[in-house]
């Protein structure tokens, strides 16, 4: 029954894709990957497909009843997400940037973003991805979203794209070095939509970019697995379902304390309103009682009041969220603001200003990279930092511009 739920879903996602002619390069294609990517590999280990005696740890993976509901819960939610997107998509014929404003920003960007780049390196062989630095990775943290905004900057700005291609494979070993890959998925997913979007690369180079950049993904998580694991085909497939599996385990969770009437409360949405604003409170205001500011938020104090046990692995399914907020209506209301955004964001064009461009690109980095897998105060909190970065480094070029001109007169 699932299963058949799971596949109408999928032919529904399949038939808007082609019949809409929507490209590649749209955040509808990307949920849609990722959206098979987070139950494809559960649904393999309840059908035996493994060796399941690996995932013996995760019980509810063999819980008949929280499974169906996982699987019913997304195929609605693509179902819900492909209709809205559907009515409110509109296609337009996107061209190249104006390329009039580059040269105004590109001899700025270029060596800022190299000096960045080996701060990065540097911080990562001093202070390896650690969640008990919780402070340290804070700072890291802002300082990766910071390169993820000049970044975008600088892919847009500079016409010599090989030296943002420089940059990024630079960037790549820093955050094989660090551990921490989330970042760095959001700069490739960003310069990926760029580059196919804007016809620098065609189909099969892009196909080709995204395998080693999933091979990278996988031998960065290997790597922190400590010196018992190898870059094998074995071990790099495994950290791939792994990551598929914890991420979306959240849910089966909060779907077996549905089921056992174990759920206290529902939060009425306030993690995806007040959370955002807790993220910015910067961790030393906390640090005098103890625990992180996260356990002050409101998704946080939901966690303690069901066990604490709820994402043991970090990782927070974005169904899970919108179930702790109002139930499976939870679901529904998530999927159809999911679908308004991705589809008003598709229907735009990515011509136009600067800031209009790195809206675009900064989206789709964000909320293509890692919505379906976090919480979304991280993901607010990222997007709304890197736009504020990105002005901030804008005024300061356009100040050194305005420095230089006086002192030339």
């Amino acid at each position: 029954m699932q299963l058949i739920l799971l596949i109408i879903a999928l032919i529904v996602y399949l038939f808007i894709l082609f019949n809409r002619k929507i490209p590649l390069t749209s955040f509808y294609f990307l949920f849609g990957l990722e959206w098979l990517y987070y139950w494809i590999f559960p649904y393999l280990v309840t059908t035996n497909a493994p060796d399941i005696s690996l995932f013996k740890s995760i019980p509810l993976l063999f819980n008949g009843t929280c499974t169906f509901y996982f699987f019913v819960f997304n195929a609605l939610s693509l179902l819900i997400f492909c209709l809205v997107y559907l009515l409110f998509y509109k296609n337009k014929h996107r061209v190249d940037p104006d390329m009039g404003f580059r040269n105004n920003y590109h001899r700025f960007l270029f060596p800022a973003i190299i000096i960045l780049s080996v701060i990065i390196i540097i911080l990562a062989i001093i202070f390896p991805y650690s969640k008990g630095l919780s402070f340290i990775y804070d700072v890291i943290s802002n300082i990766r979203i910071f390169f993820f905004a000049m970044f975008i900057l600088f892919m847009i700005c500079e016409p010599d794209k090989r030296k943002v291609v420089f940059v990024f494979l630079v960037y790549c070993a820093a955050t094989f070095i660090y551990g921490s890959r989330i970042h760095m998925v959001m700069v490739a997913i960003s310069l990926f939509f760029y580059l196919l979007g804007n016809k620098y690369i065609n189909k099969k180079t892009a196909i080709v970019l995204v395998m080693l950049v999933i091979l990278l993904i996988s031998a960065t998580a290997v790597r922190r697995m400590g010196t018992n694991y190898n870059y094998s085909p074995v071990s790099l497939l495994w950290s791939l379902s792994t990551e598929s599996i914890n991420s979306s385990y959240p849910l089966l969770q909060v779907i077996n304390l549905w089921q056992n009437n174990e759920i206290k409360y529902y939060t009425i949405f306030s993690n995806y309103i007040v959370d955002p604003i807790i993220s910015f409170v910067p961790q030393p205001v906390f640090m005098l009682t103890g625990e992180g500011k996260y356990t002050y938020n409101t998704l946080g104090a939901w966690r303690e009041a069901h066990g604490g046990g709820i994402a043991p692995w970090g990782a927070f399914y974005y169904l899970a969220e919108a179930f702790i907020s109002l139930s499976y209506y939870g679901i529904i209301i998530v999927s159809i603001m999911l679908g308004l955004l991705g589809s008003y964001m598709d229907s735009i064009s990515r011509k136009g200003n600067l800031m209009r461009q790195f809206m675009c690109y900064n989206f789709i980095g964000v909320f293509g990279s890692f919505f379906i897998k976090t919480e979304f105060f991280l993901v607010g909190k990222i997007f709304i930092l890197s736009t504020i970065f990105a002005i901030v480094i804008l005024l300061a070029i356009n100040g050194l511009s305005i420095i230089g001109k006086r002192q030339l007169r």
